[in-house]
């Protein structure tokens, strides 16, 4: 199983020609929403649109017309009624056949009109991304084989891949791959099947796993956001095990760069702390993170530096000349880490804070200060 990374990702997105335009990029069409879940097409629009997706359409019920005044990018097409089964084929048939690539399902409820809908989405045999209440509908057909085919890409979390599957959410957690890649096959599509690591299937037996992002995407909307990157991914030409596996990359990258961004506005928050108190002059505050997920980072911990050394030593040589000579070798001598030292506690996986300089015992309350920052 192939575990996705940047370069892979980066060589499959490409670069953007400088002389595209918004032809070249896809047209998108996102069939979501209702009156009390506007925010779910919200959410998959705006990452569509922040991923590169020439233009997006959205076909919303009335209820959630008003949440697109904010990404007037979209262009918002309401239907009329308030429920998905108030929906007119006609009227969303021209929509489907203009669009390269759609998205069903963000936040659609649970209404009878769904399922019919997402019916007409899957007939246009077009690239197509199917979520949330999208995956609902499909698990109220029986086959779903005979509705599916090799262009979709289904993004289920462990217990919508229950309703799909039968299979119990345990058996899933336990056997990810496996039934991620079985019913792939079975299905004849992508499966980009969620949780803690992604694991992505395709019908033709390539299968990857996704390990970035962090706990910060445990909050609703965070499938909703892969599922509009998913779709500019689709839009913008990639077959859709391709498309899966940038969206999913793309979602947990996301969330890392946006935890390093938390760390560094807590070192300014740091400085802000001391400009102009009764901090030492020429003390220097060093901030360090180890290098693991983010998700596994410990609490930050004020520290003292650990105990090193450089050790000297001289090695006799002799030139081409003859001429005998001594060379300075220097080492990095470090001693076995105390515990509470800035090293020890990095190696526990802590962030740590050291003041270094001239800050002395009487300084104690600036670092008693700064705990209280962190904390």
């Amino acid at each position: 199983m192939e575990q996705l990374t940047f370069e892979k990702i980066k060589a499959l997105i490409g670069e953007r020609k400088p002389t595209a335009n918004k032809g070249d990029n896809g047209r998108a069409l996102i069939i979501a929403g209702s009156e009390l879940m506007s925010g779910a097409a919200l959410m998959c629009a705006a990452a569509a649109l922040r991923s590169g997706v020439g233009t997006l359409k959205a076909i919303v019920p009335n209820g959630a017309r008003q949440a697109f005044y904010s990404v007037p990018e979209c262009m918002c097409i309401a239907f009329g009624g308030e429920k998905w089964n108030e929906l007119d084929e006609g009227f969303i048939a021209p929509y489907i056949a203009e669009a390269s690539a759609i998205c069903v399902g963000p936040g659609m409820g649970k209404d009878s009109g769904v399922e019919n809908t997402v019916r007409l989405a899957l007939a246009a045999k077009k690239p197509i991304v199917i979520d949330a209440d999208g995956l609902n509908a499909l698990s109220r057909i029986e086959n779903i084989a005979n509705v599916l085919h090799d262009k979709a890409i289904l993004t289920p979390h462990i217990g919508e891949m229950a309703r799909l599957t039968g299979l119990s959410t345990a058996y899933i957690k336990e056997n990810q791959a496996e039934v991620a890649a079985k019913y792939a096959k079975q299905w004849g599509c992508t499966v980009l099947l969620k949780s803690c690591r992604s694991v992505i299937a395709c019908h033709d037996g390539q299968i990857a796993l996704n390990t970035n992002g962090n706990s910060g995407l445990a909050k609703g909307g965070s499938g909703d956001v892969l599922s509009g990157i998913t779709l500019a991914m689709l839009s913008q030409g990639l077959e859709p095990f391709n498309a899966a596996c940038a969206g999913a990359y793309t979602l947990g990258a996301s969330a890392d760069e946006a935890m390093r961004l938390h760390l560094a506005r807590l070192a300014v928050r740091i400085a802000e702390r001391y400009q102009g108190d009764a901090l030492p002059r020429l003390c220097l505050i060093n901030l360090n993170a180890p290098a693991l997920p983010v998700e596994q980072l410990k609490p930050l911990r004020i520290a003292p530096l650990s105990d090193a050394y450089y050790l000297d030593s001289y090695e006799r040589r002799v030139s081409p000349h003859g001429d005998v000579y001594f060379w300075l070798e220097s080492g990095l001598k470090i001693e076995p880490h105390k515990p509470g030292t800035d090293m020890a506690l990095l190696n526990e996986g802590h962030i740590t804070c050291t003041f270094m300089g001239t800050l002395t015992d009487e300084n104690a309350a600036c670092a008693a200060k700064l705990q209280d920052l962190c904390i």
